[in-house]
């Protein structure tokens, strides 16, 4: 589990990668999630940024996180198979730093590829612009993204016009 922020103080968006955070390689499983988050990325509309940093200080100290994607107010957390885990990194990081970072509401998706069995108190959404509308409305909100285009069912690309 990521680190969980308690009583942030402060939170900006850096410019770059801060040189303290070595460069990793991602092998086995977490290999498919990144390659599902590059395919992501080249499909998602152009004001989608991807891997912004931000640096933060809470009663933890200092520390760094980085998000998936940051598109409108929403963060995207993908996760190549779905877990808890992806909705509680939203919002026990991710959120609280994106919200102070940004001086405004900030909401979270967590995109996955695959579904699994009992996934209970969410809401899976077949497109982008439901996830955000589910997102905005207090949901736990999952965009089930198995690879293509992001068309929403009235044929627009997800969230060009959100």
């Amino acid at each position: 589990m990521k680190r969980q922020v308690v009583g942030l103080k402060t939170a900006r968006v850096l410019e770059a990668k801060p040189g303290c955070i070595p460069a990793g390689r991602a092998r086995g499983v977490k290999a498919y999630g990144v390659r599902y988050e590059k395919a992501l990325a080249q499909v998602l509309p152009l004001n989608a940024i991807r891997g912004r940093w931000y640096e933060f200080e809470d009663k933890n100290g200092h520390g760094y996180c980085q998000t998936d994607f940051d598109l409108l107010d929403c963060v995207l957390e993908c996760k190549h198979t779905w877990t808890e885990d992806g909705h509680v990194e939203l919002e026990k990081l991710y959120l609280p730093v994106a919200r102070l970072a940004w001086q405004r509401p900030a909401f979270g998706i967590v995109v996955v590829k695959k579904l699994v069995p009992g996934m209970r108190k969410v809401e899976i959404c077949p497109d982008l612009d439901s996830a955000i509308a589910s997102a905005r409305h207090g949901y736990r909100a999952v965009f089930h993204w198995i690879g293509g285009s992001i068309l929403n069912h009235d044929g627009r690309v997800g969230a060009k016009a959100a």
